[in-house]
């Protein structure tokens, strides 16, 4: 599938990949007998479903075109930007000593 087809489906894959991703790691616990709580299975589950998203996006920095293809993609941008964001204030605050 090429990243142009990929825009096409971008909805779709996500919550396919979160639906997914939650039956899997709900029986999973259930499998190894632990239990996760619902806010840990939707947060996997959501991480899962913004991987298309992330993917175009990284594929749009190389063809802009594709990002006008692709509806959407304002709350993607919104946590692209959020992470950059924490990423940046996180490198200003730190004296480069810590682990995490």
């Amino acid at each position: 599938m090429q990243p142009e087809q990929l825009s096409d489906y971008a909805d779709e894959l996500s919550v396919a990949l979160a639906l997914i991703t939650f039956i899997a790691v709900f029986a999973f616990d259930k499998a190894s007998r632990t239990n996760k709580a619902f806010p840990v299975l939707l947060a996997k589950a959501a991480a899962v479903a913004a991987v298309p998203q992330a993917l175009l996006m990284i594929y749009g920095a190389f063809n802009p075109a594709i990002l006008a293809k692709i509806s959407g993609l304002r709350i993607a941008i919104a946590f692209g930007g959020l992470s950059l964001l924490w990423l940046a204030l996180k490198a200003f605050v730190s004296d480069g000593d810590e682990k995490s």
